[in-house]
């Protein structure tokens, strides 16, 4: 599911923000390290564990990376999911 995602949000123009890659790498590792950030990985999951429709909260500790807000933009406007909270 995730390797579909990316696929298509490069399609729809999303490029990585390597800037949050934590480690010395080159270009295209960084692209990778990005790609697999544990917010994503939750995210695909939810996308195929979940019904269509059924909002999806992802929760965590720490802030959400720039890289993986942005991509998750991205992701929302690919599956038909709303990009807010619903409190």
């Amino acid at each position: 599911m995730l390797a579909k995602l990316r696929t298509e949000m490069q399609a729809a123009g999303y490029k990585p923000d390597t800037s949050y890659a934590l480690y010395d790498l080159e270009e295209e590792e960084k692209m990778t390290e990005v790609g697999y950030h544990s917010e994503k990985i939750a995210l695909a999951f939810g996308l195929i564990a979940l019904p269509p429709g059924v909002p999806i909260r992802i929760t965590k500790n720490l802030r959400i990376c720039g890289d993986c807000h942005s991509a998750f933009k991205f992701i929302s406007g690919i599956v038909g999911k709303r990009n807010y909270c619903q409190r």
